[in-house]
């Protein structure tokens, strides 16, 4: 199987600041190591586009030797003029596809949407207008993954360390931020729980506008969030020193718990924040209101929170993709 991979490419991990980077370094190698012959067209469609370029890239891509094409970038065929992917849809002999964070009811203009999260539930059996049906015909989940070379347990036995998410980055989401910190900040008073479970003191951390920083829970306060990426190898180091990760804001996808988990943390999510197709995958505590810590710290454990997480890797993303890939018919 030959297939040509449509992306932004990263020239390395340490460059790494977003989804698309993180797939075109990480999902090529997979495929390859699936026994799939890999071929990368680098392309960035939201420079092709602000240019004009775009339609002249699309008319010019020779697809006859693939027998599928993928583009990686996070819903690349939305940015796109819907007749020139539609003209290359019909030249493309097997699966034109893209890879999407939910389910689309349909997947036009491609064929195939390949999804990382698993949104087989708004779609249930018997729905009006074969919504279960379409779903699934159109969009195949395919799941993630994190990387372990650089996201393994590297915890202190002496700080209990928590790592909080950022805040909410815009009005639409719902953000839990405050009660989080108000709940660590009752943690940390709580001297005798802190040593019960082995640690002589706390520390918690926060990620900021592109960066990670101390938090001083006695004086709380949260401040606006710019969505500035913090790069792969800075989070990676805080990620490995965290016993535990705090969820803040309605999370899409999920793939920062993700991360945080095969290093070695255990997940602490307010409820209805998180995809639980992702939470079934990691060690995780769900909150509502007051968070048990007699309870999460009893799974401060990161060995064992590693190798749960660790089901998600590249290897299965990649099988998945062969799978529907092998299996798909023209049409």
């Amino acid at each position: 199987m030959r297939v040509a991979l449509i992306s932004n490419f990263s020239e390395s991990k340490d460059k790494v600041k977003n989804f698309t980077g993180i797939w075109s370094i990480y999902f090529p190698e997979a495929l390859e190591a699936a026994g799939i012959d890999v071929v990368k067209i680098h392309c960035d469609v939201h420079e092709l586009n602000q240019t004009g370029k775009i339609k002249n890239f699309l008319d010019s891509l020779d697809v006859t030797t693939f027998d599928h094409v993928v583009a990686l970038g996070l819903r690349f065929f939305s940015y796109t003029p819907l007749n020139e992917t539609l003209a290359l849809k019909k030249r493309v002999k097997g699966c034109l596809g893209q890879i999407y964070d939910g389910g689309t009811l349909d997947s036009s203009p491609v064929d195939l949407t390949f999804t990382f999260r698993d949104d087989d539930w708004a779609y249930p059996p018997g729905s009006t207008n074969n919504r279960y049906k379409r779903h699934r015909e159109n969009n195949k989940y395919i799941g993630w993954a994190a990387d372990s070379e650089y996201l393994y347990p590297d915890q202190s036995c002496q700080t209990l360390r928590v790592l909080v998410d950022h805040p909410a980055f815009n009005v639409a989401q719902k953000d839990q931020t405050l009660s989080i910190l108000m709940n660590l900040e009752a943690l940390e008073k709580n001297k005798e729980i802190i040593s019960k479970y082995g640690f002589d003191d706390i520390a918690v951390r926060q990620i900021m506008d592109g960066g990670v920083v101390d938090v001083d829970l006695k004086k709380i306060a949260v401040r606006p969030y710019k969505k500035i990426a913090v790069p792969f190898l800075e989070i990676s180091k805080e990620y490995r020193a965290a016993h535990i990760f705090m969820v803040t804001h309605l999370e899409s996808v999920g793939l920062t718990m993700l991360e945080a988990a095969l290093a070695g943390g255990v997940v602490v999510a307010p409820k209805g924040l998180v995809p639980m197709d992702r939470l079934e995958t990691i060690n995780h505590v769900l909150v509502d209101g007051a968070v048990d810590w007699d309870y999460v710290l009893e799974k401060v454990n990161p060995r064992e929170n590693s190798l749960v997480a660790a089901r998600n890797s590249w290897e299965e993303v990649a099988r998945k993709m062969h799978y529907h890939l092998s299996n798909f018919v023209k049409g």
